[in-house]
């Protein structure tokens, strides 16, 4: 679960927000393409994705992955 966390009172919202309840960080592409056969092809935050308004919520992002071999195994 991930995306922009909500605009609140005098301030838009925080971009790219892993989660919400906890201390859980993004993940950098370094881990996925070292531990997993996957290639990130991009990873970006998503324009206009917060909304309208004054104090507008956070962008959410996408990340595009290929997968370069199969299956997908973790490394242990």
């Amino acid at each position: 679960m991930s995306g922009g966390w909500g605009g609140r009172s005098g301030h838009d919202g925080n971009d790219a927000v892993i989660c919400i309840n906890g201390n859980c960080r993004f993940n950098p592409t370094e881990v996925f393409e070292t531990r997993f056969p996957l290639r990130v092809e991009e990873c970006a935050l998503i324009p206009d994705s917060g909304g309208a308004g004054e104090f507008r919520g956070g962008l959410g992002y996408r990340r595009t992955l290929l997968v370069t071999q199969v299956p997908i195994t973790g490394s242990q």
